[in-house]
């Protein structure tokens, strides 16, 4: 009996998401792919046009599933700074798991381009694509930041910040203190915004 055509993708798909978060891109080669989807190398270029065409696919599976553990921890908390700090301790934790950081933190950078990536993130809809400037852009419009706060650069800060804390706390040889560590001095970060806000808008929603 012939397999469905999608759960072939899906076995595809499967095998070469174990492949990239143990091995690696470079170190996995297509009769790796192959072998682990048990298809032949037709039925892969069936579906996916070349390697790199199979890796944006698991990149973007396990970036969305990044975004709705983050999301869900940003959906708690009495205040919006409050929601700000739990997203980013979700992410955090997702970009620290060995997957997560060698799919989307290490090779992906490597092997798709900005361009590429940006596409792929908008596919999963402005919050998604772009979540601290989703929160910066709440707390401008909930008045707990001034206006006139420039939201681009803020976010784009803030997001290579939470970023580079990721890839610290991952390639660290003690990850409970580097977490710790980062933790610590991303909450001065963020303090320091609250605490320049609340010069121009003196009031707080803790």
């Amino acid at each position: 009996m012939k397999q469905d055509r999608g759960a072939v993708r899906e076995k595809i798909i499967d095998g070469a998401r174990k492949l990239f978060a143990e091995k690696g891109y470079a170190n996995t080669s297509i009769p790796d792919l192959v072998n682990a989807a048990g298809v032949t190398r037709g039925a892969l270029y069936f579906y996916f046009k070349s390697k790199d065409d199979l890796f944006a696919e698991v990149f973007e599976r396990v970036l969305r599933g990044m975004f709705a553990k983050t999301l869900a921890a940003a959906a708690e908390g009495p205040t919006l700074w409050g929601r700000i700090h739990n997203g980013r301790e979700a992410f955090l934790d997702c970009c620290s798991e060995p997957e997560a950081y060698r799919i989307v933190l290490a090779d992906g950078r490597s092997v798709l381009s900005p361009a590429r990536r940006r596409e792929i993130r908008s596919r999963m809809g402005p919050v998604q694509a772009n979540f601290v400037q989703s929160m910066v852009a709440a707390l401008r419009q909930a008045g707990e930041v001034p206006g006139t706060l420039p939201l681009e650069p803020i976010s784009s800060l803030m997001t290579g910040a939470f970023e580079a804390a990721a890839v610290r706390i991952a390639e660290s040889n003690d990850k409970p203190k580097a977490r710790r560590e980062i933790s610590e001095t991303l909450d001065l970060f963020v303090s320091a915004l609250r605490a320049y806000a609340e010069k121009f808008v003196p009031r707080s929603s803790a």
